[in-house]
């Protein structure tokens, strides 16, 4: 890679770094804070979900208006500012505040995502981007564990720490180059119609694999009963192997191939269900961390390799970035508030039963 793409890897990189720091914290506080499955599916299905369904148009924008960079820096500012006020407001308006943070998801990251697809070596710069996005959450997941074991029950302060963080990224950003493209003539309607064939025909696979996953808050809510303030460091352990698999395998579908690796992600996603069942009926901190490890496993072998492949088939790569991650995160937002009402009303068995998706998608693919 040259020295200028490496550069502007790693300012992105960087910047997703210190979000996700701030991001991960408070997503690891949420499963204490709120106590309850349901809620925590439906706000973990917002957390990964939501902004992935305004990706489309954000994307189509940037394309549209011929720059990247406005649109990236406003994302991040809006997410600062909502996961600050989390820690502000009263309880039911918490939603509210999850909303705007991952409207500040939705306007930043296809525009971003649309630099990176930009590059030579797509699959190692999305692998590193995603390595260093997951050291962020890495990092954040043993801040939150600090904070928790610190103040204990004052779960707000916590919050407030981890939020005012976030801030940060905007002095990141600010030598990133401005990365003029040629402005998108079409409309909105027009862009999404005249996506390659190949692109659509990803958008199904997409959405089968977003179904796959859920929100990894569940796994904490799944493990703390038994596990208290441990289940964070357990996250911990699943954002270790989420940048591990992100960096290597990301590099590696350059070379096996994005199908390869995009299978193993599932199968992974598929064997972390089974052992998160089989680890709450047994209550083994093994199992727990078997669970934990193959989940970050599955979704760093993932997204890397999807990222890298509609990087590849692409012409418009903002609004087709965009519409790979509106319709995986509509599945993902879907898909894990179901898990979480299931949760709610069958308990830990729904694990079990969830193994069952990754398999069918992979099959039905």
């Amino acid at each position: 890679m040259n020295p200028d793409d490496k550069r502007v890897v790693y300012i992105l990189g960087s910047t997703s770094l210190v979000n996700d720091l701030s991001s991960e914290a408070i997503y690891a506080i949420l499963p204490y804070y709120v106590n309850d499955p349901t809620l925590i599916g439906i706000y973990g299905g917002l957390f990964n979900g939501l902004g992935s369904a305004l990706k489309v148009f954000f994307g189509y924008l940037s394309d549209r208006i011929g720059v990247r960079k406005p649109l990236v820096m406003l994302g991040y500012g809006l997410s600062a500012l909502a996961k600050t006020l989390m820690a502000l407001v009263f309880l039911p308006l918490l939603p509210v505040m999850i909303i705007l943070d991952r409207l500040g998801k939705g306007i930043r990251d296809s525009p971003r995502d649309a630099i990176l697809g930009a590059l030579r070596e797509r699959g190692y710069a999305f692998g590193i981007h995603r390595a260093m996005d997951t050291t962020g959450a890495l990092l954040g997941t043993l801040l939150a564990y600090v904070l928790l074991k610190h103040f204990g029950g004052n779960y707000q302060l916590a919050m407030l720490i981890a939020g005012v963080i976030g801030f940060l990224t905007i002095i990141i950003l600010l030598p990133l180059p401005k990365f003029r493209v040629e402005e998108q003539k079409e409309d909105f309607v027009s862009s999404l119609e005249h996506l390659s064939s190949s692109v659509k025909h990803f958008l199904l696979p997409a959405t089968l694999f977003g179904a796959t996953f859920v929100s990894p808050m569940l796994f904490i809510s799944g493990a703390k009963d038994e596990l208290a303030f441990g289940a964070i460091l357990l996250y911990a352990l699943y954002n270790l192997f989420y940048v591990l698999s992100s960096l290597y395998l990301g590099k590696r579908s350059d070379v096996l191939g994005r199908k390869r690796v995009i299978v193993l992600g599932a199968v992974s996603a598929a064997l972390a269900f089974v052992s998160m069942y089989v680890a709450t009926f047994l209550n083994s901190w093994l199992l727990y961390s078997v669970s934990f490890v193959l989940y970050g496993i599955g979704i760093g072998a993932f997204l890397p390799a999807a990222f890298a492949h509609v990087g590849d088939i692409a012409k418009a790569k903002g609004t087709a970035m965009g519409a790979f991650q509106t319709v995986f995160g509509l599945a993902v937002l879907i898909s894990s508030s179901v898990f979480g009402y299931l949760m709610g009303v069958f308990g830990n068995v729904i694990f079990l039963g969830y193994a069952l998706v990754p398999i069918l998608a992979v099959l039905l693919v």
